[in-house]
């Protein structure tokens, strides 16, 4: 079912964990472009970080960390938790991610009161149970509002137009292409191109370029 999760925002804050549930990258992508693409801020929270293993698994995000603000945060004790409410002051920011994330749970932990209990993982298939439902919004005061919305198992996107990817991708921005028209797909002389063999651009960045202007499937 097509929905629009959150309207009217400053920022939103996009959490994910890099363990239980595992992290797919490709989201990140996809979720920077849904946001960038209606003018607001995204930034990224990493969560559980107090969890085994989870501190090695970091180097997941290492290509989004030049063009994005990346929070390294845990609810449990309390990691990255100041910096992450200090960055969302006077603003109205949308925490959003999918189920089993600890979503909630960090949105407490910035609160600074229980607000909703947290669902446990599943262990068949390492996603959370719904826990949020439907959207709220807390009132933090001096302009400070977060609306928690509700978790999501997958996310599609529609009508990219070349400005939504360029947004997303500023990277690619003035490497200067033989054709200004160029899709960094099968054009001679794309400097895009040429960047990504160099290692001046993420290979891993420039092939999820290719699938969303490709029309890849929803996550």
């Amino acid at each position: 079912q097509d929905r629009v999760i959150v309207a009217n925002v400053d920022a939103v804050v996009h959490v994910v964990s890099v363990v239980a549930p595992p992290l797919h990258p490709r989201m990140i992508d996809r979720v920077l472009l849904a946001v960038t693409r209606g003018g607001a801020e995204y930034m990224l929270a990493v969560n559980k970080l107090d969890l085994p293993g989870a501190s090695e698994e970091l180097t997941l995000i290492d290509d989004y960390r030049p063009h994005i603000a990346v929070f390294e945060v845990s609810s449990q004790d309390g990691l990255g938790v100041d910096a992450l409410r200090a960055s969302i002051q006077g603003k109205t920011v949308a925490f959003f991610g999918h189920s089993g994330v600890g979503k909630s749970s960090l949105l407490n932990a910035v609160v600074g009161a229980v607000t909703a209990k947290a669902g446990e993982v599943s262990e068949g298939y390492g996603r959370g149970t719904h826990t949020t439902t439907s959207s709220t919004l807390y009132d933090l005061g001096g302009g400070t509002r977060i609306i928690d919305t509700p978790g999501i198992r997958s996310l599609g996107l529609w009508s990219l137009s070349d400005e939504d990817l360029r947004e997303a991708y500023p990277e690619f921005t003035g490497l200067g292409c033989r054709f200004r028209d160029c899709t960094h797909g099968e054009e001679p002389a794309c400097a895009v191109r040429a960047a990504v063999e160099t290692g001046e651009v993420s290979r891993f960045r420039y092939e999820t370029y290719r699938r969303l202007r490709e029309g890849e499937s929803p996550l």
